[in-house]
């Protein structure tokens, strides 16, 4: 039985990252992808947005109806990378290849902004592609407001989260356990899942969880060589200690020890590559391909373009990344949520990795009374991410669309997430579950 929304009424869902993934559902899904490229990240969000938003209307037949397609959407969800602040804006986005680590301003069309307001911004594209569709002036006042009410944001790891939730009713039928998601990526940060007494909803407890910015206890490496972390805001906190880009800080430091020395001979061997490719792009584009490939050969994944095979990771590369997150795991695992189950998931959650923080967790809960259920079934306790390797690539907006049909139900109540069904989707877009809305 196909999910379904009332017959009149539309969803749709925005990831926004290093490119921003689009998909709308009236009963059957359609999805579209743009990257972003260009110097000012956040003018280039919002050109995407839009061109999305274009395609939209011609594909599924909203030229000279315009009006109509944005009165029928029920629920906009954004998911972003960065801090979100009210459900409606990102104002600090810390994307390493982008020059957005500080409070975010930019300019449209010779204004300069400050935040980036997706409720405001989603409400003026609607407005001018309206007029542009039927030269009656922007949505009127009533019509404006009633769409920046259906417009949510949150932080991709809620997104992510929201995802596995849904992924793992659609593969165990049900589910009895809350779990925090640890999106272990270019940063870290945790989506936070608590289900009620019949396992049928989640509640998003915060838009932005900042548990990725603790300060931990530094590896001996990083205490004699001096390393001070990447995090621009607090230096030497988790997120700053396992960013990719921080990998490649530590691959500068050369002569401190042998790892940091391997892994700056890769880093050369990677420039090189790039360099003598015929692949085109920009100095962000490579640096982001450097960042990435580096944290495969460090952590395992990813294939080496020259030997097509997958990089198997170095242990001591694994053993340091699991150093750093096995205290976060452990902060959560005895800390005021103490979740049932922990996910990893994200660039840096290999298995080997998941393994070694398993190891670790063991060791470090030392039979604490209260969770000394860890030492016996650590393997039940932290699990990588269920989503497949094609999954992946859309967690955040799979996870978005699923979040925009909750909230354009009477209730979140009244969704039955123990019927899951297939929806067919183009190859723009994975297979994704939707729940059956049951209305009372």
């Amino acid at each position: 039985m196909p999910a379904r929304i009332e017959h009149d009424k539309c969803i749709a869902a925005f990831a926004i990252e290093d490119r921003v993934d689009f998909a709308f559902f009236d009963g059957e899904v359609c999805g579209f992808t743009e990257l972003i490229e260009g110097d000012s990240y956040f003018e280039n969000v919002r050109r995407r947005m839009e061109g999305l938003l274009r395609k939209l209307v011609v594909e599924k037949g909203y030229i000279g109806k315009v009006r109509e397609l944005f009165g029928r959407i029920e629920s906009i969800i954004i998911s972003t990378a960065g801090v979100v602040e009210g459900n409606a804006s990102v104002v600090q986005c810390p994307l390493w290849a982008w020059e957005t680590q500080d409070i975010i301003t930019w300019n449209w069309r010779g204004r300069k902004k400050v935040g980036f307001n997706f409720r405001l911004e989603l409400r003026d594209i609607a407005s001018e592609l309206a007029h542009e569709d039927d030269n009656l002036g922007p949505l009127d006042e009533v019509s404006g407001a009633r769409l920046l009410s259906r417009v949510f944001v949150v932080n991709d790891a809620t997104a992510s989260a929201i995802f596995e939730y849904a992924k793992r009713v659609s593969m165990f039928g049900t589910i009895s356990n809350d779990f925090v998601y640890i999106k272990a990526h270019e940063g870290v940060n945790v989506g936070v899942v608590e289900l009620d007494s019949r396992g049928r909803h989640f509640n998003i407890r915060t838009t932005h969880p900042e548990l990725g910015h603790f300060y931990p206890r530094l590896h001996k490496l990083d205490l004699s060589s001096g390393y001070d972390g990447a995090c621009p805001f607090h230096g030497n906190c988790l997120e700053g200690m396992v960013a990719p880009a921080s990998f490649v800080e530590r691959s500068m430091l050369e002569g401190q020890n042998p790892m940091f020395d391997g892994w700056a001979r890769f880093r050369k061997r990677i420039r090189f590559r790039a360099s003598a490719s015929t692949i085109s792009g920009s100095d962000r584009e490579a640096t982001e391909r450097r960042n990435a490939v580096l944290t495969n050969q460090i952590v395992g994944g990813g294939r080496d373009p020259s030997t097509k095979k997958e990089y198997p990771g170095t242990n001591d590369g694994i053993e340091f990344v699991a150093f750093y997150l096995s205290q976060l795991v452990h902060q959560l695992a005895i800390g005021p949520l103490a979740p049932s189950q922990i996910v990893l998931g994200g660039r840096l959650a290999r298995e080997k990795v998941v393994a070694a923080v398993r190891r670790r967790v063991v060791d470090m809960v030392k039979e604490y009374p209260l969770r000394r259920d860890l030492v016996f079934e650590i393997e039940r306790f932290i699990v990588r991410t269920a989503a497949t390797t094609k999954e992946k690539a859309q967690i955040e907006v799979a996870g978005g669309l699923l979040l925009a049909l909750s909230r354009a139900s009477a209730e979140t109540q009244n969704l039955d997430l123990s019927r899951i069904p297939a929806i067919p989707i183009p190859e723009s877009l994975q297979p994704l579950p939707l729940p059956q809305i049951v209305r009372p």
